[in-house]
């Protein structure tokens, strides 16, 4: 109240598709007081009988539909928390489902252009690879940047890849770009160009080098070619991918950097020029002695965007990397699967050994606050007893100690650190079971004694070079055993239950190579 003739005749006339500014501005001064002092009323009334969060979402889904009213397109829809798991174990921390909720352009869909530069030769796993970005496309595209021939199945092999962007880009072409898009030099470029292991040094250039083949996306990422998918989409929410200038996925140990296995930036030209924030970019990209390897891609590189970009959001996220190296920091024995689609982290009680960080959240209010202390006091942190301290190297970050690593995420915006619990969903006891069996019955190495499983946990993705042992399966089914091992590139992946190709044969698509319609089998 009031409802004034003149606005309502300016909806009414809107509603109707026919311009009437002059009606919509007829209020007068004494109107325009009664409205001013309605609002009041009501804000206040809010803060009375309203708890704060709920305040705060209410206000932006206002100022949500007044934005939308003048700019012509439809608000973004509402975002729920969501909690996961047993009863006692972590919830979604709500006030993350309402961060930067309009930072969506409205009426687009993320899509993610991830690049991969292959110099050489294609991996051992890469059949299997791409069939798990089959499930994740178009969502999460491969952008296969290559100098090597373009991939040949084995023979008896099935590689279903015309969902990924093959480009061969030559070595000379491939130094003409340092060249001329990031200013190296000719002995520069060709001198990186020979040191196989630096070449990781590389990735924050990506976007510059390759701008032209990532324009269709909202997005692009550099990705390892160890990496294997899950479900992208059910653990890491597209919104996520809006809220923030990137989103990060450090595992287990490696603690506040960026990450060199997957790191996504919003597709800007601020984000494909960001190795600009440390002057001496040239020098750390392309360092040759040794290994030729600088690592600065990881430490140097965010240290320098945090002090020379104090506006850039970054939501490093430890929800969603498997890998071996939660067990070498936990001593809790795991298994690794992936089970049609979906890589799942199975275990027993107990979660937790004496003296080493627990695979579960402890103390939810305890970390809390550690997160505030290591913003306030990082030295105090760092030195006191009884803390967790992951880290890269205590100079990567201000922060210097990462106090917690499994199903959490810390999310720089505004100039604070903010810890958000991103809980790893956890599958029911058939799953659990069927996993059991499954690997029983295929003789398949278990670390885990107590079986059946009591906790299978899943996250996006799992990282470890894992050299098949058999032939890739005909399509993306069934399940394969992850058997990870201490060195890199030292594990196993092998297939122990046989999927239904049926489907994805009447489906289509590009299948190269020669089908074995019965899979490889449980051997």
């Amino acid at each position: 109240r009031p409802v004034w003739p003149e606005t309502l005749s300016c909806g009414m006339v809107a509603s109707r598709g026919r311009a009437a500014p002059s009606i919509c501005v007829a209020l007068s001064v004494r109107q325009l007081a009664y409205l001013i002092v309605s609002c009041v009323g009501f804000a206040t009334l809010l803060r009375l009988t309203w708890p704060a969060s709920t305040v705060v979402s209410v206000r932006r889904g206002i100022a949500g539909e007044v934005g939308d009213l003048i700019d012509g397109a439809p608000n973004v829809p509402g975002l729920a928390s969501s909690s996961v798991g047993d009863a006692g174990r972590h919830r979604v921390n709500a006030s993350s489902s309402v961060a930067r909720a309009d930072a969506r352009p409205p009426h687009r869909s993320a899509r993610v252009g991830l690049l991969m530069l292959i110099v050489d030769r294609f991996p051992a796993w890469w059949p299997y690879l791409v069939a798990t970005y089959k499930r994740n496309a178009p969502q999460y595209t491969l952008l296969a940047m290559h100098t090597a021939d373009t991939y040949a199945a084995p023979p008896g092999t099935a590689v279903d890849d015309g969902h990924i962007q093959y480009l061969h880009i030559s070595p000379d072409e491939l130094r003409r770009r340092f060249v001329t898009r990031l200013g190296a030099s000719e002995a520069q470029a060709t001198s990186k160009l020979a040191t196989l292991k630096g070449l990781s040094d590389l990735k924050p250039f990506y976007g510059k080098l390759f701008e032209g083949e990532i324009g269709e996306f909202t997005h692009w990422g550099w990705v390892d070619w160890d990496i294997l998918l899950g479900d992208m989409a059910a653990i890491i929410p597209e919104r996520s991918l809006w809220e923030t200038d990137a989103v990060t996925f450090p595992g287990a140990t490696l603690g506040f950097a960026w990450a060199g296995q997957l790191t996504i930036f919003q597709n800007r030209p601020e984000t494909r020029e960001l190795y600009r924030v440390a002057d001496d970019f040239l020098a750390l990209g392309f360092r040759s002695s040794g290994d030729g390897q600088s690592g600065w891609e990881e430490r140097v590189f965010l240290r320098e965007v945090l002090r020379a970009r104090p506006h850039f959001s970054i939501n490093f996220h430890m929800g969603a990397q498997l890998d071996y190296k939660a067990q070498w920091l936990t001593w809790v024995a795991v298994d690794h699967y992936w089970h049609e689609g979906r890589v799942l982290r199975c275990s027993s009680p107990p979660h937790a050994k004496p003296g080493r960080p627990p695979l579960l959240m402890p103390n939810q209010s305890k970390w809390l606050s550690e997160v505030e202390r290591i913003q306030t006091d990082p030295r105090g942190f760092y030195n006191s007893k009884d803390r967790v301290c992951l880290r890269w190297d205590l100079a990567s970050s201000p922060w210097m100690c990462c106090p917690h690593s499994l199903g959490v995420s810390y999310v720089w915006s505004g100039g604070r650190l903010r810890g958000e619990l991103t809980p790893y969903p956890e599958h029911g006891a058939a799953t659990r079971r069927a996993l059991a069996d499954i690997a029983t019955a295929a003789r398949a190495r278990v670390r885990v004694e107590a079986m059946p499983y009591a906790m299978c946990q899943e996250g996006a993705f799992f990282h470890a070079g894992l050299a098949p042992n058999q032939p890739a399966p005909a399509c993306a089914q069934g399940t394969w055993a992850l058997l990870d091992d201490i060195g890199r590139f030292s594990g196993n992946l092998r297939v122990i239950g046989r999927g239904d190709c049926s489907a994805a044969r009447r489906e289509g698509g590009a299948v190269r190579g020669q089908v074995n319609s019965e899979g490889s089998g449980d051997k």
